[in-house]
């Protein structure tokens, strides 16, 4: 399930960056958060009668994750040049808003691809 693998993806990355920073910021889980929220969305949607509510749950978890570290590209430049105050969490940043973003583009694009089918069944009728 998508949002199962989305999930596990945030876990990872969250306990990633905690192990890689030291174990000492504990803001680097963060993204574990998230992937948290996303498997417990994903369970939920295959043990429930109502599997869109929870995806549409989860679009908003994974709009409000790229909204919150999105700007974390324009400091991209500076990690390269290694003049970032925390290169850690820019690119953990970075990572996780690219998640969300992937998450929201796929999501569309299935959503897109339902409605089409739908409205080419009705037009074969």
């Amino acid at each position: 399930q998508k949002l199962l693998l989305f999930g596990i993806a945030y876990i990872l990355l969250g306990l990633g960056g905690f192990v890689l920073t030291g174990s000492s910021h504990m803001t680097a889980l963060i993204p574990a958060i998230f992937g948290s929220l996303f498997v417990l969305l994903g369970l939920l949607s295959i043990h429930c009668s109502r599997p869109r509510l929870f995806e549409i749950l989860s679009l908003v978890v994974s709009c409000i994750a790229l909204l919150a570290t999105a700007r974390s590209f324009s400091k991209i430049p500076s990690v390269i040049r290694g003049e970032a105050q925390r290169p850690a969490a820019v690119v953990a940043q970075a990572i996780n808003s690219s998640i969300s973003a992937m998450y929201l583009l796929i999501t569309s694009i299935e959503w897109v691809a339902k409605i089409n089918l739908g409205k080419n069944a009705r037009n074969r009728e």
